[in-house]
């Protein structure tokens, strides 16, 4: 279900680019779901600017992950958005122009079904 209001006031919303392509994570941050790795390749992207990313979710390996973003000079490029309601999952959805989801080892991962449906 895509949100009522527009991508661009979405994205004033949550002070994100409206210009930029956008791509979206929504994961529990654990060890798991392999965040390190998408940050690397977010790293190596970061050369051209024309792009951000929103990691959606709360987890234990939050610090180690804002550590690594900033490391990674990615700290105007990667929003941690934390968590978020489930009543305004379809606005976050809808923020997105990808959706990326590292993880290897997940086999139900509901968010890659949510994120389809948007």
């Amino acid at each position: 279900m895509r949100s009522p209001l527009p991508k661009s006031l979405l994205r004033k919303k949550y002070s994100l680019d409206s210009h930029k392509t956008t791509l979206l994570c929504v994961s529990r941050l654990s060890k798991e779901k392999n965040l390190p790795t998408l940050l690397h390749i977010l790293s190596k992207l970061n050369q051209s600017e024309n792009f951000q990313a929103c990691i959606v979710g709360t987890g234990p390996e939050k610090d180690q992950l804002l550590n690594l973003a900033l490391s990674l000079g990615l700290s105007n490029v990667v929003h941690f958005l934390g968590a978020v309601a489930f009543s305004s999952m379809p606005e976050v959805y809808s923020l997105a122009d990808i959706f990326v989801y590292p993880s290897q080892t997940d086999t139900q991962a509901i968010v890659v079904s949510e994120a389809l449906g948007s």
